[in-house]
């Protein structure tokens, strides 16, 4: 027991994957020679096939190349193919026998460049995969959606469904039946169907409480166009760094705080989530836009820098665009 649950960061190293509080994956490694070290890992069920294993063996390899491990090997019965393509995917130099009906696989650790060349693929189709769960939602919640005119929250709302959008929006608020002609809900873990996408326009003291609703519904994006956070001084980045905190272990993500949200005007979602009326016109441009937020007010008669906005713009160009 002692040997499986205790580690020493230099001959026993443990890499854990969570989401919120749930432990999902696990890898280790335990030197049996001078430069060599056993690894195993495994994948709860209803997590395998999300490219757990891959990432956990990648981070795993290096923490071992740091501590003078220059080769894995592993144990696997024949017909555990999918932790054998884990290993033989890595991209490392491989060797494969078999003996006593177990196959060893030896991974020499050396960087190689098929190795680099499969990191920078998964990491580029992991960054896809999370944007286009922002950029392609089924379903939008306005968290904050306000009855009273000019304000973020019912902006967002009203440029949501102006901009027609093509699936339901759900809007948020603790007391109103219905905002702007839509039903309302008291909270975003009241409403009966999946939310893909959340607007977050409360106040900032707030929006701690309704990520861990976001997080306990399921949400996958969460735009914040809230403000008050890093851009008002250290204790807006006190809030901005539990926001981040509390998405990132319920692996959400995040466009903000206090931004212009986001946008796609591919005509199979007309997703307007911004504080902007108005789109540009379809093209076959994505844009993204970050400004450092500075830690004071503007000063009076000047408009405060929105933080990211990502739009993405469907179809055919309208018209050319010069650089």
């Amino acid at each position: 027991m002692r040997r499986f649950t205790t580690v020493d960061y230099e001959d026993r190293v443990a890499l854990v994957a969570t989401i919120s509080d749930a432990l999902v994956a696990v890898v280790r490694y335990d030197k049996v020679a001078p430069e060599e070290a056993e690894v195993a890992f495994v994948v709860e069920d209803s997590h395998q096939g999300r490219g757990l294993a891959s990432v956990l063996l990648e981070h795993i390899g290096a923490a071992a190349r740091e501590r003078g491990v220059r080769r894995f090997v592993a144990d696997v019965l024949p017909e555990n193919r999918r932790m054998i393509n884990v290993f033989r995917e890595a991209g490392y130099t491989a060797q494969q026998t078999f003996d006593e009906g177990v196959i060893r696989l030896t991974l020499d650790l050396q960087p190689t460049d098929d190795a680099r060349e499969v990191m920078q693929a998964r990491e580029q189709r992991a960054e896809s995969r999370s944007i286009a769960r922002l950029l392609f939602p089924e379903s939008v919640a306005v968290i904050g959606a306000s009855r009273t005119a000019h304000t973020i929250g019912q902006t967002s709302l009203r440029n949501l469904l102006t901009g027609e959008f093509q699936g339901p929006v759900y809007p948020v608020h603790p007391e109103a039946k219905a905002v702007v002609g839509v039903r309302a809900y008291p909270s975003v873990l009241d409403i009966p169907d999946q939310v893909d996408l959340a607007v977050v326009a409360v106040r900032a003291e707030a929006v701690t409480e309704v990520v861990e609703q976001c997080a306990e519904k399921g949400v996958h994006g969460l735009v914040v166009v809230s403000s008050g956070f890093g851009e008002v001084g250290p204790e807006g980045r006190a809030r901005q760094d539990e926001l981040v905190r509390t998405a990132r272990a319920a692996g959400m993500r995040v466009v903000g705080p206090n931004c212009l949200g986001i946008a796609n005007s591919d005509p199979t979602v007309s997703l307007n989530a911004t504080l902007s009326p108005d789109l540009p016109p379809r093209g076959p441009i994505g844009f993204f836009s970050q400004s450092r937020p500075r830690p004071r007010h503007p000063p009076a008669g000047r408009r405060a820098r929105h933080g990211p906005v990502h739009l993405r713009l469907g179809g055919q160009p309208r018209r050319r665009v010069r650089q």
